[in-house]
């Protein structure tokens, strides 16, 4: 981007010698790496690697985000598949790679949602043939879908769940405008990119590499 010559495609020194120590900066922070790879992690469907891990991070790191407001707990978590403009490459990933794959500043909410809503959603997902989830698992054919479970529990239609999502989404962005009507919606002052940094520092930090597994939470049936 920048060179020793006097003028940069038009641009005087005087600029240069301006914004370069802002560029130098920058890139020595989009450069940290967060941890480390043992495969590429990308999208896919009904289930992908990507969507997976963005989830569980989201659901994991929110929830401690909730022990420290001293709230109750998410139950399960979504999330849009548009919304990761990329895969992890295997090896490093760097704080730059994470903004890439999310560069949206979307907030965290948890929605506290009733069957007649959670219907919505789950029908949501049979038309897009699964979407990012975490903390459930569903069977989902062309006829619609079945055997729910929420944290290892057989769903259950008279209880009101907490729901970890974005901001993006509970405002009906991607077509779920269902979520507008939900009973309660619940900031908890986590963005969405913050979840999967944080979640990466901490493997990183106790001496783990990233690692995910296809394991079934979303799986098409006849």
């Amino acid at each position: 981007l920048f060179r020793s010559d006097s003028t940069i495609a038009g641009v005087d020194s005087t600029i240069y010698n301006f914004i370069r120590p802002y560029h130098d900066s920058l890139d020595a922070i989009m450069s940290e790496v967060l941890v480390y790879s043992e495969q590429n992690i990308g999208k896919g469907s009904p289930e992908s690697l990507i969507g997976n891990f963005t989830t569980d991070a989201l659901l994991h790191q929110t929830n401690l985000k909730c022990d420290s407001l001293r709230i109750k707990h998410a139950d399960f978590a979504f999330g849009n598949s548009g919304g990761l403009r990329m895969s992890l490459p295997t090896g490093e990933v760097s704080l730059g790679r994470v903004f890439e794959l999310m560069p949206f500043e979307n907030t965290i909410y948890i929605l506290d949602m009733n069957h007649s809503q959670l219907k919505n959603l789950f029908q949501y997902m049979v038309q897009r043939k699964g979407i990012p989830i975490a903390g459930i698992r569903i069977k989902i054919s062309k006829n619609g879908y079945q055997d729910i479970s929420i944290n290892g529990l057989p769903y259950d239609s008279t209880k009101t769940y907490r729901v970890a999502t974005n901001d993006y989404l509970m405002n009906g962005g991607d077509g779920m405008m269902f979520l507008r009507e939900v009973i309660s919606k619940t900031d908890i002052g986590l963005k969405v990119r913050d979840s999967y940094i944080r979640e990466m520092r901490g493997l990183q930090q106790n001496g783990q590499k990233l690692k995910v597994v296809l394991d079934g939470r979303t799986s098409e049936i006849q």
